[in-house]
């Protein structure tokens, strides 16, 4: 049961990453919303504010989808530790609730 704790913390600690570095991807897509440029900030480059507009919606779209996807990580595998637990506990009672007969 000792290696089975190490393995399970290991796990958690894991999670605990994921979920805490999920918050960068977000980071980004609020600074890729913010690079939008109206057709008055343009001036000059007025012809390619479209494609320039598209490209940070595709940048906001991304990040937020992978950050959404790194919590989704996390709690994968939180609920894998605990299903490690569960079956551990099932497995140990089992197997003191056999009786031998030698």
């Amino acid at each position: 049961m000792a290696d089975l704790t190490a393995v399970v913390e290991a796990i958690r600690h894991e999670a605990s990453l994921w979920e805490e570095k999920s918050t960068v991807p977000e980071t980004v897509s609020g600074s890729a919303k913010g690079l939008r440029l109206g057709h008055l900030d343009a001036g000059l480059f007025q012809p390619i504010i479209d494609v320039h507009d598209q490209v940070c919606d595709f940048v906001e779209a991304q990040c937020s989808a992978g950050s959404v996807a790194m919590q989704d990580v996390g709690t994968a595998l939180r609920t894998n530790a605990t299903a490690y637990e569960d079956g551990e506990a099932e497995s140990t009672a089992s197997v003191e609730s056999v009786e031998l007969s030698f």
